[in-house]
């Protein structure tokens, strides 16, 4: 009769026969992996609790040794540490020159190991902090521009309303009256730091109507070539004739012809949006000869030949 035992009874079986000295080298196979584990956590410790700051105790040990554990295969490499020497299993056994010479070699590889996993973490902790301090630097600074753009978005607004409240308070006074000129002197002074025709183009065009009207025609111009320079719009042109118009007269040197190719120009230049309504009244006050600073500068046939061309 045959018999047929349970795996489980023949590996009982098996494990009778293990000497005790077999025993003691398979446990220590087991332990081999974790007296690894035990060496790099070690060596974390030691990297975390060197490196000194403000940082929660058990935070810093936990990344210290989180940093070792992916480090030291990295670090490892370069040293050339021997693993198989670091195998408790082996102690004890006749390898190379003898016991001595392996114990020796575990010893030395064990503290190695130490070593190399405590300067990783430190290291490791360093390279993230360091890390993490740029990001936290860059998120803050970008927030601090972010902050800053809206700022000054809001200080353009408020600045661009207080020289349109002028300019509208400018129809109500008299031209060289006191009030006219402290008027014109407020609105240039709020608009004086926008000189970047990109962003400030209707802040600078607006800057040239009240150096126009204190009769800086020259000052004005200068402002309106510039912007002309960067983008060409009918407002532009146009005001660019009219300041020319005006200081040539003072000049006494009108070149009528080009001052009137310039206004043509304006109010025929293609635009659409806002232009193309400010080319309009443009056009309007032209055809009716109602610009105080261009009055008389069409006659009347040219006028209407304007008017049958809109």
């Amino acid at each position: 009769m045959q018999l047929h035992y349970s795996p489980f009874i023949l590996w009982n079986l098996q494990i009778s026969e293990w000497s005790i000295a077999d025993i003691t080298v398979f446990l220590l196979q087991i332990l081999d992996p974790a007296y690894v584990i035990f060496l790099i956590t070690i060596g974390g410790f030691f990297g975390s609790v060197a490196k000194r700051d403000g940082r929660n105790e058990k935070i810093k040990i936990l990344l210290g040794i989180s940093t070792a554990f992916i480090a030291v295969p990295f670090t490892a490499s370069f040293v050339k540490l021997d693993y198989s020497s670091l195998q408790l299993s082996m102690l004890g056994q006749d390898i190379d020159n003898g016991t001595k010479l392996v114990f020796s070699k575990f010893i030395e590889h064990s503290l190695m190991l130490i070593s190399i996993s405590g300067l990783s973490s430190y290291i490791g902790s360093a390279m993230l902090d360091n890390l993490a301090s740029k990001v936290i630097q860059q998120d803050l600074e970008k927030v601090k521009q972010d902050v800053d753009d809206e700022n000054k978005k809001m200080t353009r607004e408020v600045d661009r309303l207080k020289a349109k409240m002028n300019f509208m308070r400018l129809n109500n006074l008299k031209e060289d009256s006191s009030e006219a000129k402290e008027c014109c002197d407020d609105a240039i002074k709020i608009l004086a730091k926008y000189n970047n025709p990109s962003q400030d183009y209707e802040l600078m065009v607006l800057r040239g109507c009240f150096l126009k009207r204190l009769k800086r025609y020259q000052d004005a111009l200068d402002i309106l070539k510039r912007l002309n320079e960067y983008r060409k719009t009918p407002v532009v042109t146009y005001n660019i004739a009219c300041y020319e118009f005006l200081l040539s007269k003072e000049k006494s040197s009108v070149d009528i012809d080009k001052i009137k190719k310039m206004i043509l120009e304006s109010i025929k230049q293609p635009c659409t949006g806002a232009d193309k309504e400010v080319q309009d009244r443009m056009r309007l006050k032209i055809i009716n000869n109602t610009d105080p600073d261009l009055k008389d500068l069409f006659n009347e046939e040219e006028r209407k030949t304007i008017g049958d061309n809109a």
